[in-house]
This record gives structure tokens, C-alpha cells and sequence, in this order.
């Protein structure tokens, strides 16, 4: 069958996050046309063949950074880059002085307006369907849809008026003075919004995720879930389950925004337990609000700024607990990745998880630092409880292996292939009817 019989889907994202196995979905549906991103490492190509033959030092090792943007198994031929963005963010990013005068709002929403332009005027065509992502396609969405094509919205977040509700309270709750609006910040909203309205679907991860949705005024036919998943050849279980040394008790945290991701109710609940082989690592940057955590928990926990992707299967098996008690995720793939390496978790509903509370870990009320510590203090004394949620929480992640999205969004395309053509046959045999 020919790739327009089957039919043609064109996938368009700024950033890896997931998007690069939506892509790799497509592609196995045998529905792949195109994918467009900012920056794709292929390695047969000018100029990352070069990247072997610079000098060793810092910018060999930033570039080679740069491997973490590929897919194993996509079709290079059909990966177009727009690289071009990126490259000017990054460069105004590293002038001094000018990222504090633009600010990360101003810097993301440039990006994202030059990406969005760039995809709607040099890589779009006539296709069936077209996925792009959330704050960098309003205007390939408008594009897609004067072309023909069935357009979906990927959703990786809560609604942002869900979000910034939760924000605007967190920031009274821990005596911070809120954000000043940013003009550009506040036209990403706006962007976004306009996004939705544009849309025919939505796609978000996780039932929590689709509830801010509704409440915000989408129509339920509109919201789609397909959750995430993780790679499960490269996140498994620690052999021997009993590597990891019992002389400490390690709880792992990994995530950028300490604000929105719940970790001060985490570094209290360790603070108040008090117990001496209890070691906290804490991975990611703290970016806006979060700065004041480090100073008035340091010493509490071990912070690292960054891990390099090779090195996280490692860190998980090292732990004996993974802890997000987020206010506000999509669906956070970092639970996913602690589960399938048999850690028990310790997260909220609002990480848009899928923990089983009890069985793989425990589900704490939003901003609970009681339940987090009595959940903590009962995975500490109790080897035996680790143990067999751990082995729950290995079993529960095969089922939330990367395949599983594929599958899962393949049949979602061809689904929506058929309702569009459906459609278009529909008004032209209505058009033929008034003829």
C-alpha cells in the first residue's frame, strides 16, 4: 500500500520531550511523512560528522550533548530540522547580561514563534493528519487545517489556568511574592489558548491532565489520552534486587522547578523525620522561585544540577525510593523511569502518574508534608515492603513500555484518518447533491 492510500502524517515539535517517539509512532503505523524538529543528531551528517574531530574541553562536551536529540529506529530521510531558533536562543542565552534583560519567557516564546513560522512556510504539505505540540504551532495548525489535514494538539502539560491557580498559591504559601507578569510569558498564554481553540483534538497524558482540560471548557470528544511510557531496555530493575547497600536510606528526586515539582513539602517531610541514613539527591534546576530552597534546606540534601541521559538508569538503581510530589505534570516521565526500575514511588495524583497507591508506591495529598513523611518512614523501616512494591512497580511499567504508546497513537491516527476522510467524502458528495 502507498504511503498516500495508507495516508500521510507530518509531526512538528520544538523540543524532544516525546515527541521524538511520536514521530517513531507514526513511522511504525506506516504513516510517517515528515518530521519536523529543531535539532536532530544524525550522525551520518554535516555537521555532526565533525563532532568527533574537535578538541577535547567544554565545547566538545556540549556538543556531544547533542546525541540525546536522535531516535533510534527514525527514519533520518524523513526528519527535516529548523535549527535555526535554537541556535539564536542559545547564542542571546550565553551573552551576558542579555538573558537577564530578555528573561527564559521571552527567550522560550521567541524560539517557539520562529520555529512555528518556520514549519508553516517551508515544511508543510498536504497530509492527513498534522501533530504538532503546544506553545510552538499556532500558526502551522492554522496552515495544516487550510490544507486539509485533520489537526492535533499535543498537550504535554496541565491547562496553563490550572497551572498558574496552583502557582499563585504556592507563592503565598511559602511567603514568595508572586512573578511579575511577563509580556511575553503572558502572550505564550495567549498563544496557547489560541492553540486549543485552533486544534480538532487535543492529546494529553494522563486523566488529571484531561480534567483541567474540561474544566477549562473543552469539549471531552476533543480531549484524547494516551499516556507515556519509558524505555525498558534501558530502565530495569538493579540484578541482584539486594545491590543496593541497606547501610543508607537513599530518596531519589528528579526535576527541573523545585517550585511547581513539590520539593520543599519533600525537604520537610525529611527534616522532620530527622533519620541519620537517610540521604536525599536532588537532580535539576531549581529555575524560577526555587532559588531560596537550596539556601534554606542546604545540607539536607545532595544537589546535582545535571545527569547526563546515559547516567540515569544507574541513579534510579542506586535508590531504594524515587519521590516527585508534584503540584502540577502532565504525566511525568521520570515516574515512569523510576518504576521500571523497581523503585517504590512516592508522588500526588497532579504528577498525572500511574502509581497504584499501596501497591507500587504511595499517592500523598497535594502538599501533604505528614503523609509524605509517614510514607517515607514506612518505606524506610520496612525492607520487606520496598522490596515487593518495587517488584509491583517493575511489573506495572511493562505495561507502560514505549511500544505501548506507539501502538497505542498508530491506532489513533488511523482512527482519525478515517473520521477526516469520512468527513471530506461526505461534503463532496453533499457539494455533487446541491450541483
Amino acid at each position: 500500500m502507498s504511503e498516500a492510500a495508507a495516508g500521510r502524517v507530518i509531526v512538528a515539535s520544538v523540543s524532544k520531550h516525546q515527541s521524538f517517539e511520536t514521530a517513531l509512532a507514526a513511522q511504525r503505523a506506516g504513516l510517517l511523512h515528515r518530521f519536523v524538529t529543531s535539532v536532530y543528531f544524525d550522525r551520518h551528517r554535516f555537521p555532526y560528522r565533525l563532532v568527533g574531530m574537535l578538541p577535547r574541553g567544554p565545547c566538545r562536551r556540549a556538543v556531544r550533548r547533542l546525541r540525546v536529540r536522535s531516535q533510534p529506529g527514525l527514519d533520518p530521510t524523513r526528519v527535516r530540522s529548523v535549527y535555526r531558533p535554537e541556535v539564536l536562543t542559545t547564542a542571546l542565552a550565553r551573552v551576558p547580561g542579555v538573558a537577564r534583560a530578555l528573561g527564559a519567557e521571552n527567550l522560550m516564546y521567541l524560539k517557539n514563534e520562529l520555529f512555528d513560522r518556520a514549519v508553516a512556510r517551508a515544511h508543510l504539505e498536504a497530509c492527513d493528519v498534522f501533530h504538532g505540540f503546544d506553545g510552538c504551532a499556532l500558526v502551522s495548525l492554522a496552515c495544516a487545517k487550510a490544507l486539509g489535514a485533520t489537526t492535533i494538539l499535543d498537550c504535554p502539560a496541565p491547562h496553563a489556568s490550572a497551572v498558574d491557580e496552583l502557582m499563585k498559591e504556592e507563592y503565598a504559601r511559602n511567603g514568595l511574592r508572586p512573578q511579575r507578569p511577563v509580556r511575553r510569558a503572558m502572550l505564550a498564554q495567549q498563544r496557547q489558548r489560541a492553540e486549543i481553540t485552533g486544534a480538532d483534538y487535543l492529546l494529553v497524558p494522563s486523566e488529571f491532565a484531561r480534567r483541567t482540560y474540561l474544566k477549562a471548557g473543552v469539549a471531552p470528544e476533543r480531549v484524547w489520552v494516551v499516556p507515556y511510557g519509558a524505555s525498558l531496555r534501558r530502565f530495569r530493575p538493579a540484578l541482584p534486587p539486594d545491590a543496593v547497600s541497606t547501610a543508607r536510606f537513599r530518596v531519589l528526586f528528579v526535576g527541573n522547578g523545585f517550585l511547581r515539582k513539590g520539593l520543599v513539602y519533600l525537604l520537610e517531610a525529611v527534616r522532620r523525620l530527622g533519620l541519620p541514613d537517610l540521604e536525599l539527591v536532588v537532580v535539576g534546576l531549581p529555575l524560577r522561585g526555587g532559588d531560596w530552597l537550596l539556601a534554606r534546606y542546604r545540607g539536607l540534601f545532595e544537589h546535582l544540577t545535571y545527569v547526563p541521559p546515559e547516567r540515569l538508569p544507574q541513579l534510579y538503581r542506586s535508590a531504594d525510593v524515587f519521590a516527585l510530589p508534584s503540584l502540577a505534570e502532565g504525566s511525568a516521565l521520570v515516574v515512569y523511569q523510576a518504576l521500571a526500575c523497581g523503585l517504590p514511588v512516592v508522588t500526588t495524583e497532579h504528577a498525572g502518574s500511574i502509581v497504584r497507591d499501596g501497591r507500587d508506591g504511595f499517592l500523598v495529598p497535594l502538599r501533604d508534608t505528614m503523609s509524605l513523611a509517614e510514607c517515607l518512614h514506612a518505606l524506610h523501616g520496612d525492607a520487606l515492603l520496598r522490596r515487593e512494591m518495587g517488584e509491583s512497580a517493575a511489573c506495572r511499567a511493562q505495561c507502560f513500555g514505549w511500544e505501548r504508546y506507539h501502538g497505542a497513537l498508530g491506532t489513533l491516527y488511523h482512527r482519525m484518518i478515517g473520521i477526516g476522510r469520512g468527513e471530506r467524502a461526505a461534503s463532496e458528495a453533499a457539494v455533487k447533491g446541491v450541483a
